[in-house]
């Protein structure tokens, strides 16, 4: 989605538009935490699986259905003078925009089922008869994949676009998320970890 974000804005407005994404993941981070402690702490640890699955499964649908433009044209008013950028108004304009919408929900989605992984995997584990070492252990396994395939897909991003491997990846997150509830094993814990890395 980073990609994405720098091929739908001007190089003018790059770095306004990235603070954005940034946001919607400081944001998703903060809401996962304690959203995600919430819902465990109200509802029980297996809702959460089920938020996040459908969360991730959203944005999937909203990515498949939305087409995805190469540039975002600057405002101007009707003097076809550039607008001043404020804060509230740019806020308010990417928000109205379908397309930048669904790449900042995408985000802040993969980032809230993330930050909700970090809360629920304890007490999941410990129902598991598990504790703190396999937990580090399949976070360890999400991080390796994760940044072992940051490279790689760049490159496929460059040659076939953006938007099948984003469906693609939204795909297999959402499906790994919901099924890490049914992982009874450390081994299964770790393989869904790798599909939603």
């Amino acid at each position: 989605t980073m990609s994405l974000m720098t091929d739908i804005s001007l190089n003018k407005k790059r770095g306004r538009i990235m603070s954005f994404y940034g946001l919607s993941i400081g944001l998703a981070i903060l809401l996962g935490f304690a959203g995600g402690g919430a819902i465990t702490h109200f509802l029980g640890i297996y809702p959460l699986f089920y938020t996040g699955s459908t969360l991730l499964f959203a944005a999937f649908i909203l990515v498949l259905v939305v087409k995805l433009p190469r540039q975002i044209p600057e405002e101007k008013n009707s003097a076809g003078v550039k607008n001043k950028n404020l804060f509230a108004k740019n806020f308010v304009r990417i928000i109205k925009n379908r397309e930048l919408f669904a790449s900042y929900f995408t985000v802040f989605t993969y980032v809230f089922s993330f930050g909700s992984i970090i809360v629920l995997m304890p007490p999941y584990l410990r129902s598991l008869g598990m504790g703190s070492t396999e937990f580090a252990m399949v976070l360890i396994v999400f991080c390796i994949i994760f940044i072992l395939l940051q490279y790689p897909c760049g490159v496929l991003t460059d040659k076939i676009g953006r938007r099948t491997p984003l469906i693609l990846g939204l795909l297999f997150a959402s499906t790994a998320f919901l099924l890490t509830f049914y992982a009874s094993s450390l081994l299964m814990l770790m393989l869904m970890m790798t599909i939603y890395g």
